[in-house]
């Protein structure tokens, strides 16, 4: 039976959106990258999540296939090393949340391939921030991976443009495009 083993995950399969190809396309030339800017009036935490699913893919052929024990973990929000950074009860990021990151990211991942952090509203990060997780993207661990979600990609703009241009590639979520990450 088409689906079976997959608990409903192949609602999930985002076969019209140019972003889920882009994902795909660079996941399969094993080229995806490190640290990206998910912007875009989309479900950016939707994409956040399939990139992150890609990055941990332990499927065989196309990545991510959505039914690998790896990519269920990322999709349910349950793998250990897909963390996201968030504190609804701050205007900002506290900066002892952004010094344990820093920490933390040192720490080899405990579950997966990769420690993929998810920053689910760039809006709060401040400059200095913003500079200090780009030089930990630029500079940390090959198996870390980060996933900054942004109204627009400018709202990460005020990083300093030299590492901003050398870390980040940047994707565009649309309502369309995001929708077919969600289940319907």
């Amino acid at each position: 039976m088409a689906g079976e083993g997959r608990d409903g995950m192949e609602e999930l399969i985002p076969e019209n959106s140019t972003l889920a190809r882009r994902i795909r396309a660079a996941a399969s030339k094993g080229t995806l990258s490190h640290a990206a800017i998910l912007s875009g009036s989309g479900d950016r935490m939707a994409a956040a999540r399939y990139f992150a699913a890609a990055l941990e893919c332990e499927g065989e052929g196309e990545r991510p296939c959505l039914r690998c024990r790896q990519c269920r973990k990322v999709l349910e929000d349950i793998h250990p090393d897909v963390v996201t950074v968030r504190d609804d009860g701050h205007k900002e990021l506290p900066v002892e949340l952004v010094r344990q990151l820093r920490q933390d990211v040192y720490i080899r991942p405990n579950d997966g391939a990769r420690k993929v952090y998810i920053f689910a509203d760039c809006g709060q990060l401040n400059q200095r921030d913003q500079n200090v997780l780009l030089k930990i993207a630029e500079e940390g661990p090959a198996y870390a991976a980060f996933l900054f979600c942004a109204e627009t990609a400018d709202t990460v703009a005020s990083m300093d443009d030299g590492t901003r241009n050398n870390a980040l590639i940047t994707f565009s979520t649309t309502p369309t495009a995001a929708a077919s990450f969600r289940p319907r």
